[in-house]
């Protein structure tokens, strides 16, 4: 699909150009603007879920592109759609090549939370002294007792 091909090339090439501290930007005083905000800790989220999707849509399309076009193409003479060659056939080996760059992704999306930090928003990493400080685990928050 060309058109859809074309909306993701354009939104992953532009999304990973622009800093990670103008996404925030946006979402902390521009979005605001625009619609009613459901507050910082969801545009936080948003933003770094916008941010980071393109990495990830990245690392899964080079993890597809490893697996050797001969193996979808035989999938496909033997009869299989395009969705059980990708569910059977693609996929599966591409996803040994695709969980080494995914794990340094998610390293660096709890790196980014930090930058959540300077919008006044609770860094991923400061949540266990932060429930700490108040006398809490963050299993006992988490389910709901005092």
């Amino acid at each position: 699909m060309p058109i859809a091909r074309g909306v993701g090339t354009v939104y992953v090439n532009m999304v990973r150009n622009t800093p990670l501290t103008l996404v925030f930007f946006f979402f902390a005083f521009g979005y605001p603007q625009l619609l009613p905000s459901p507050g910082f800790t969801v545009l936080a989220i948003w933003a770094l879920g916008i941010y980071t999707a393109t990495y990830v849509a990245e690392v899964v399309r080079a993890g597809v592109n490893t697996v050797p076009v001969g193996q979808a193409e035989a999938a496909r003479a033997i009869g299989l759609t395009f969705g059980q060659v990708m569910s059977l056939i693609v996929l599966p080996q591409a996803v040994r090549s695709v969980v080494p760059p995914m794990m340094s992704v998610l390293i660096a999306l709890l790196k980014n939370t930090t930058v959540a930090a300077g919008f006044s928003v609770l860094e991923l990493g400061a949540v266990r002294a932060y429930l700490s400080e108040r006398g809490r685990t963050p299993s006992s928050s988490c389910s709901g007792l005092p």
